[in-house]
């Protein structure tokens, strides 16, 4: 495969030097003639078939990806820029070099000669799929190539459930648009290493790194004949360094602050302010990450599973502390009615002061219980990230 690109771009460099220093001392007259003996004095039909009706015409493709332009999440498209390859037998372009000084091959406009009807089936945008007009090289024994560069819309398979690490398989199928398996044949070029990989300009969100090729042959139910295709399938894998700072690092600062709060009273001002801290943090990662995405994709983020959690478990949290905050004022307005002014009984100030010496208690146990959901809660952490 990447012998013929190497050959192609060689071909296309010199193509000067090559149509005047082809053979014995080729000049453009030469070359004027062969295009009048073959398109002109054999009245080339560039609508015909190029072999004859009782033959299957058989294209050989290739595709080249050498550029992903976008990856729109919401709308599971693929935007790529790579060049088509195309190779096959035209016998009406047969021409004997020993007459001609041994011209092998002629450069010819793509709009003069015939062209296989391959489109792109999962294409998004039909009509925009413009092919540059773009010259083949014809040889001596028929044989036809053909390389034009294009930039293909196609649809893929979303899924988020392993963001920022996630990986989409996306595919683009090509097949005649008009012609069965009986009239056209479609096979891959190299079976064994489609596209080149080490040819693709790299892309600062995204990175292929697996491309395979497979042949189906479908039978549709209006028709007997076989519809045959060519899949190219590309793993699109995110790069997800660029996410380690937007994502990653206000959850490890939202996460540090929840923790310290484990090691405050809990009647204090400090850990109301950073569990709100945290929560408001985690909330606008949320807002973002919905933003992100959309709501087309296939998979919730496993991110946004756990911080929804934790941002649960956060205003679990939080809202006793608000409560407590704001609702001593109300108990302290109610005892100050007529029925709190009365003075408490010996009994009942004996039974006060029990209850104030069994506070400290209580609050022994809270800050045990902190400590211990402290514990865990960084295990926990831990864990995920080693994970």
């Amino acid at each position: 495969m990447k012998a013929i690109i190497i050959i192609f771009l060689a071909n296309l460099s010199l193509i000067s030097s090559l149509e005047f220093y082809q053979g014995n001392n080729v000049t453009t007259s030469d070359l004027k003639e062969l295009r009048k003996l073959l398109f002109i004095t054999r009245g080339y039909d560039k609508f015909a078939r190029p072999i004859p009706k009782s033959d299957i015409f058989r294209v050989a493709i290739d595709y080249s990806l050498i550029h992903i332009s976008s990856f729109d999440l919401r709308s599971q498209t693929l935007t790529t820029n790579g060049w088509l390859f195309y190779q096959w037998h035209d016998e009406s372009l047969v021409w004997d070099t020993t007459g001609l000084k041994h011209i092998k091959n002629l450069r010819v406009p793509s709009d003069q000669i015939y062209l296989p009807d391959l489109m792109a089936y999962n294409a998004m945008e039909y009509n925009k799929q413009k092919i540059v007009n773009t010259n083949a090289i014809v040889y001596s024994n028929g044989a036809v190539i053909w390389v034009p560069p294009m930039t293909l819309k196609a649809l893929c398979s979303v899924d988020l459930s392993k963001w920022p690490y996630d990986e989409h398989i996306c595919f683009i199928k090509f097949g005649s648009w008009t012609h069965d398996g009986l009239i056209m044949d479609v096979y891959p070029m190299n079976k064994t290493n489609p596209g080149l990989l080490k040819d693709i300009w790299k892309n600062t969100e995204f990175e292929i790194s697996y491309i395979n090729v497979t042949r189906v042959e479908k039978y549709y139910d209006c028709c007997k004949e076989p519809y045959p295709s060519v899949s190219f399938f590309f793993r699109v894998q995110r790069r997800p360094n660029l996410y380690h700072y937007i994502i990653s690092l206000p959850a490890f600062v939202a996460i540090i602050s929840s923790l310290i709060t484990f090691w405050f009273p809990i009647r204090s001002n400090i850990r109301f302010v950073l569990n709100s801290f945290s929560f408001l943090t985690l909330t606008l990662l949320l807002l973002y990450l919905g933003t992100h995405f959309g709501f087309s994709s296939l998979g919730v983020p496993v991110a946004v599973w756990l911080t929804i959690a934790y941002n649960t478990s956060l205003l679990k949290c939080t809202i006793p502390m608000w409560t407590m905050r704001f609702t001593k004022p109300l108990l302290q307005m109610y005892r100050n009615t007529e029925h709190e002014t009365i003075q408490l009984t010996q009994s009942e100030q004996l039974h006060d002061t029990t209850k104030k010496s069994s506070q400290p208690n209580a609050e022994d146990l809270t800050f045990i219980i902190d400590k211990v959901i402290f514990i865990v809660f960084a295990l926990t952490i831990v864990i995920n990230a080693i994970v």
